[in-house]
């Protein structure tokens, strides 16, 4: 069984109601139901706590999971703490569970094959996959108090890579030890909960720059650099809207159909 997992609260701070907003012609979190239903993922899960989306997700034959602990739609969550409940309850419904895959809805930007290349290597490696475009020169800096900066990474050497927004591909294993076995923070103490969240949190930020010797690796598909974009912002939609004509539609909106139309009649049935 491969599941696919998506966040996707009703509400929404910088681009009002952004995931039922038209974008080419359809609600923009309906494309990443569309991605999902013509690839290798036998179900869809959608976390929300709206009606409309709700809806969206049956008319396109996902399943709606409601999210019951105000904790999940804090605008700050960023799909840490939805993401836990979800993973908590799909690693628990599904036994026979072989991956899960993490979409987020504001990254509509996949290729027809992207989530089927993740799977078919999740499958082979046994690891979590996710898509990245190679950075050969970065430069990062971290905005400390006021406009006091510090570099945190100057390297024109070593090769990092930057992610694509809200696209992995999980293993059963890694899902059960993340969401199943590893108990929920106590979201009920106010510091606790400012960690999860990391509202500005300096233990918060020394926490996330630990060292790669605590991080398991992780197989990696390449990506194109447009492929990056996570729609917070009108720019951005508007940015991703032009990519999505461009490089994924122009050959027709029904793109996605027609791949796995194609898959199936190439290989049979999955």
């Amino acid at each position: 069984m491969i599941v696919g997992m998506i966040i996707a609260k009703g509400h929404s701070t910088r681009i009002r109601r952004k995931r039922l907003k038209l974008f080419c012609g359809k609600p923009l979190m309906a494309w990443t139901l569309i991605q999902c239903n013509n690839s290798q993922i036998d179900e869809t899960w959608v976390s929300t706590d709206d009606n409309e989306i709700a809806d969206i997700t049956e008319e396109y034959g996902c399943n709606v999971y409601w999210r019951e602990h105000p904790e999940e739609s804090y605008d700050v969550t960023s799909g840490a703490i939805p993401g836990w409940f979800l993973g908590n309850f799909i690693g628990k419904k599904y036994p026979d569970l072989e991956m899960a895959l993490s979409l987020f809805s504001n990254c509509p930007l996949r290729k027809p094959n992207d989530i089927d290349k993740c799977i078919n290597l999740c499958r082979k490696k046994k690891t979590t996959v996710v898509m990245a475009v190679p950075q050969y020169e970065t430069f990062i800096y971290h905005r400390q108090n006021g406009d006091l900066m510090v570099p945190v990474i100057m390297d024109k050497q070593f090769e990092y890579a930057l992610m694509v927004a809200g696209f992995s591909c999980i293993p059963a294993d890694v899902v059960r030890k993340q969401w199943v076995d590893t108990p929920m923070p106590d979201l009920g103490n106010p510091k606790v909960l400012q960690e999860v969240l990391h509202w500005d949190n300096p233990e918060s930020i020394k926490k996330a720059l630990v060292s790669l010797d605590n991080n398991p690796p992780m197989q990696y598909i390449q990506a194109e650099h447009w492929q990056t974009i996570e729609i917070d912002y009108q720019d951005e939609f508007d940015l991703a809207e032009f990519y999505m004509k461009k490089y994924i539609l122009n050959n027709g909106g029904d793109v996605y159909e027609r791949y796995w139309l194609e898959r199936s009649l190439r290989r049979g049935p999955y």
